[in-house]
């Protein structure tokens, strides 16, 4: 699955590199996931070593006993953005003129 996702990327990249910035929106949650399948894999393979079996056996027992809060997490952010929805709220007058400004907008020198 990672080697999937990794070969997506790059023919996205190859290919349609002009039209990144409008319509391709997901790319960094994509790369974001091939980082941790890789993180995954390297996991599996450290696993044979005695010394770090256990500590991977703890971060895979973490993972399971995390799903819960995560699925809570997810769904209360989900209602959550719904009621902001409902309930029109709007951005802050003091930050709105700052609200098509992007974290990494280019300066011009």
């Amino acid at each position: 699955m990672g080697f999937i996702l990794f070969q997506w990327l790059v023919i996205i990249n190859l290919y349609y590199a002009d039209d990144l910035e409008n319509d391709f929106q997901y790319i960094p949650e994509l790369k974001l996931m091939i980082v941790l399948m890789a993180f995954m894999k390297v996991l599996f393979f450290v696993r044979i070593y005695e010394s770090y079996g256990f500590l991977v056996q703890m971060i895979k027992f973490c993972i399971i006993d995390l799903i819960p809060f995560i699925v809570c997490f997810i769904t209360f952010l989900f209602v959550f953005s719904i009621c902001f929805i409902v309930l029109n709220m709007e951005i802050d007058p003091e930050v709105v003129e700052a609200e098509g400004i992007t974290f990494f907008q280019k300066t011009i020198l």
